[in-house]
């Protein structure tokens, strides 16, 4: 099928790029949405303009489904497969035998979903053929087997997820082992590891605002990005050296980025076009491109000298023969298992460990426990796999006596580590039981039986205490290890929604609509925030990395959703203002924020709603075939001894903390200022001569140097 394609003023060359022929099928591949939002289609253009003249149409390559959003493009030239990250169903899709005179597509081969709606971006490792994704909402960095045949939903592994915000841009250098991102947030960064995540370390942390995709030149061993909030597109070496900002696009919004040979293809979503510049100095290479009706998302490039192999002209992975992945490094290969598995050096396998629910959502309901893969924030498709039948547990090892009636389960917290669950019952009863035990061991060790019902249950994994809070206004502790046992507070009031901050060595909790915090001993007790009154809240959680109180609190007018610091050194933030009528249960995990509520008709069913930090009034919703009274996240990257260095107070810098981390692999932080201040320690001092629109949002730069005056 084609199309008119509308250019500028014809094929206009620059001087500076010299036309060479091109062999084998090649071309540049984008993706597009029609404007009235109905259709989606890949792109072919059969050529590279600035090399060769560009023709007077193009092929379009349709999709059946018009519900197809198209929002990230990378392609294997050796195996023809195009990888699409598909935004309305959030998956990743594999185009098999792709090629350049492909006129339709009537299937995809969905490898991956679970991916967020938020930011992703792929890049294809070629010599193992491996693709890579950044998950701006989940904040990780992921891989999966990109060959047709080892496609599955399970075999994923993530490559890092630690001390990440909005990962977003990504892009690879197979050749040399180098996997890159940017990660956008308060202070955005470019960071690299190997193709494993080793060896992490942080490139650029100034002058970002919001680097959106990247692209590697392997020849010349330079990364290119695009920063869609400064209209920039620059460059630096591999180690962040060498900055040059190459253009100012103004009056746009840059989108995707692509190389071949010394021109940049970019695609600029506000006016609807893909421009072409010398990589050496941002001169027009080529005029843009048009295309009618269609606005350009994404792009590729589609040459075989852009994926070359390395000098042995040898498959990597070919003699490893391994059961899950194969990840490329510097000098060869190494086989790899996915989330839930570990490799087993003596027999070159993947051994199971806890399969798909290494990372996981964790529900009780009265009788039982079960686990939800990690990635169901992304799904609207929701089972849980049930792990423990606490309603027929016959109580061995003592645990009861014989003539202990059954209770209900009330509370559940997990040591995320060693994965041992922590349950606390109707019946004042505290247990033990390890999380990975068979369906059909019913084991359970009681901690311990406490007079009064019990409120509250919160885990500290920094010391391994569990606390819980009772009806009489006590909260409690008790040393999982040699199970000894203190009163922390008492007689304060009809304490619920008990929740620990190790970093901090305080407990929340609240009364009424009131949130209250205390240290750990039990001394200290202050007021956080107050609601006013005849206002409940009905659920309180933490988030460690940002040092916020997440609450759902009801009054007269509604239920509301807020978050505030832990500290209670700011104002509230309403984050939604239509949160669902007896919303008892709340999660914040990474960039999401999940809630439960009742099915009023089908006590049997409860409803389900999850959204992203940065839109958290647009939720994913479905619901559960369980009547559930408690919700946890088991990610062992939650409980991590030391959480975000800037998190606390800015880190004690005066304007900008940023955290990095070094060639030893060790995450740091550092003070810098915003543009016309020098930092001097942790403060700022203006410039004699700087030059002023407005904090961070006017900058002057020298174009060929890359830096602001």
């Amino acid at each position: 099928m084609q199309f008119i394609v509308v250019m500028l003023m014809g094929a206009m060359l620059c001087s500076r790029v010299q036309p060479q022929p091109i062999d084998g099928e090649k071309g540049l591949i984008f993706t597009a949405r029609n404007t009235m939002g109905t259709s989606a289609a890949l792109w072919h253009l059969p050529m590279m303009p600035a090399y060769e003249d560009l023709p007077e149409t193009v092929t379009t390559v349709p999709f059946n489904d018009p519900y197809l959003q198209f929002y990230s493009l990378d392609v294997d030239y050796r195996k023809k497969i195009a990888y699409i990250y598909e935004k309305h169903y959030r998956g990743l899709l594999a185009v098999a035998n792709y090629s350049a005179d492909m006129d339709n597509i009537t299937s995809a081969n969905s490898f991956h979903l679970g991916v967020s709606s938020g930011t992703v971006q792929i890049a294809v490792d070629w010599l193992s053929h491996t693709i890579y994704w950044t998950d701006s909402t989940y904040r990780w960095i992921a891989a999966a087997p990109g060959a047709i045949d080892l496609m599955k939903n399970d075999i994923y592994k993530i490559i890092a997820d630690t001390n990440l915000y909005y990962p977003d841009g990504i892009a690879l250098d197979p050749l040399e082992g180098f996997l890159f991102w940017t990660d956008n947030g308060l202070h955005p960064k470019i960071e690299r590891s190997d193709m494993a995540g080793r060896d992490r370390k942080t490139l650029i942390t100034n002058g970002l605002i919001s680097p959106i995709s990247m692209e590697t030149d392997i020849k010349h061993k330079r990364i290119y990005w695009i920063d869609t909030h400064t209209e920039n597109i620059e460059s630096s070496k591999y180690d962040g050296s060498d900055r040059v900002t190459l253009a100012r696009i103004t009056l746009s919004t840059l989108f995707d980025i692509a190389i071949f040979r010394d021109v940049l293809a970019v695609t600029d979503i506000y006016n609807g076009r893909i421009m072409f510049l010398n990589t050496s100095n941002g001169e027009k290479a080529a005029s843009s491109i048009y295309i009618t009706n269609y606005m350009t998302y994404n792009i590729a490039t589609y040459f075989s000298e852009n994926q070359p192999w390395r000098a042995d002209d040898q498959d990597p992975c070919l003699t490893l023969n391994c059961t899950h992945m194969c990840i490329t490094t510097k000098t060869g290969a190494e086989c790899v298992c996915a989330e839930g598995f570990i490799y087993n050096q003596s027999t070159k396998s993947c051994d199971e460990n806890s399969k798909m629910y290494h990372r996981a959502m964790v529900l009780a309901n009265d009788t039982s426990i079960c686990l939800v893969d990690i990635r169901v924030a992304a799904d609207t498709v929701y089972d849980c796999f049930t792990i423990f039948d606490f309603g027929t547990t016959l109580f061995q090892n003592n645990s009861l006596p014989p003539t202990a009636s059954r209770s209900k389960i009330a509370y559940v917290d997990v040591n995320m580590e060693k994965r041992v669950l922590y349950i606390a019952d109707s019946s004042g009863h505290i247990f033990r039981r390890p999380l990975d035990l068979p369906k059909e061991n019913n084991a359970i060790d009681l901690l311990t039986t406490v007079t009064g019902e019990i409120t509250g249950l919160a885990y500290d994994w920094t010391d391994n205490n569990l606390y819980w809070s009772q009806s009489d206004g006590a909260i409690n502790v008790i040393n999982v290890d040699d199970s000894a046992t203190r009163r922390v507070l008492a007689n304060t009031g009809n304490i619920r929604n008990l929740v620990v901050m190790p970093h901090v060595r305080r407990l929340g909790f609240t009364i009424g609509g009131t949130i209250k915090s205390v240290v750990m001993d039990g001394t200290n007790l202050t007021t956080v925030f107050e609601s006013s009154p005849n206002t409940s809240i009905s659920a309180l959680v933490v988030d460690y990395d940002e040092h916020m109180f997440y609450w759902v609190s009801t009054n007269s007018t509604g239920t509301f959703m807020y978050k505030m610091t832990i500290y209670g050194n700011e104002s509230r933030t309403i984050l939604n203002s239509n949160i669902d009528l007896g919303t008892s249960l709340l999660a914040v995990y990474k960039g999401y924020i999940k809630w439960m509520y009742p099915n009023l008709t089908n006590s049997s069913q409860i409803y389900y709603k999850s959204v992203s930090k940065l839109s958290p009034t647009t939720a994913t919703h479905g619901y559960f075939n369980l009547h559930a009274v408690a919700m946890k996240m088991l990610d062992s990257s939650i409980q991590n001894i030391e959480t975000d260095k800037c998190a606390y107070l800015n880190g004690g810098c005066e304007q900008i903390c940023i955290t990095y981390h070094t060639d030893e692999n060790t995450f740091e932080k550092k003070c810098e200022c915003s543009t016309g201040y020098t930092t001097v320690n942790t403060s700022c001092s203006a410039k004699s001569n700087a030059f002023f629109c407005g904090l961070c949002t006017c900058l002057r730069y020298h174009v060929q140097q890359g830096h602001a005056d």
